[in-house]
């Protein structure tokens, strides 16, 4: 049986406060991977939609491709959410450590962890 070459990628984001976040934004200048949220910043997202069903010209050309999900009702893409290369375990694990790091949590009366936000973890795999 021949060789299979996949390209596997993770992206995160969050929704909080009805503003989408990406959770695998790092600061650029920390000496190793520094969740952004750790390092005091994070800008919004914004949510693209296409009415046509695949990916429609507003987004040719513009887009990582792990940043966009098709379905009959049209395209749904977040400009600028970042996907990371997954080689093996390590990376995911690298990737939701920052995950975890980076999502909004604060206490509550009944649950001292709550996240108070929606996250949505995406794996791509592409031949």
């Amino acid at each position: 049986i021949g060789e299979f070459a996949y390209d596997v990628r993770i992206s995160a984001l969050e929704i909080y406060n009805e503003t989408i976040h990406d959770l695998l934004e790092v600061h650029e200048g920390a000496a190793v991977a520094t969740p952004l949220r750790a390092a005091g910043s994070c800008a919004g997202l914004d949510l693209r939609q296409s009415r046509e069903a695949g990916l429609g010209d507003a987004f040719e050309g513009s887009l990582d491709t792990a940043s966009v999900a098709t379905s009959p009702f049209g395209s749904m893409c977040v400009p600028g959410l970042r996907s990371w290369a997954v080689r093996g375990l390590a990376d995911v694990e690298s990737a939701l450590r920052c995950v975890r790091e980076n999502r909004h949590v604060s206490a509550t009366a009944l649950n001292e962890r709550s996240s108070r936000s929606h996250c949505v973890l995406s794996l791509s795999f592409a031949s």
